[in-house]
């Protein structure tokens, strides 16, 4: 169950590292807590721009990346296909572009960017 403070809303914790208290009030205490659990909310990255470039045949599909996010480029030879084909591997963010390389004139191809 979410924590959320006497507004409705949802509390947000930021912690620089050092030792911090948390503290719980109810309003009845009619509640048996045996702990609590902090998890850090999933919070996706702004959009991106992929950018192409071709030379010699090969085809660079490059895009800015985020510290703390994983990268997988994907593809699909028909948009139909219920499975996307993974191309090149993971790439972990550091906020730098990173690329992923393809070769040309394998016919038509979409590619997708899987961002965890």
């Amino acid at each position: 169950m979410p924590l959320k403070d006497s507004g409705g809303n949802l509390v947000q914790i930021n912690n620089d590292g050092s030792v911090k208290t948390l503290r719980v009030t109810t309003d009845n205490g009619n509640y048996n807590a045996n702990f609590y659990i902090l998890i850090p909310v999933y919070t996706p990255p702004a959009s991106m721009l992929l950018m192409v470039s071709t030379s010699s045949g090969n085809m660079s599909i490059s895009f800015p990346t985020q510290p703390g996010y994983g990268y997988q480029v994907e593809y699909k030879t028909n948009l139909m296909d219920a499975a996307w084909i993974l191309l090149g591997n993971a790439i972990f963010g550091d906020g730098t572009i990173q690329s992923v390389n393809d070769v040309t004139g394998e016919g038509s191809r979409f590619y997708r960017v899987r961002i965890q």
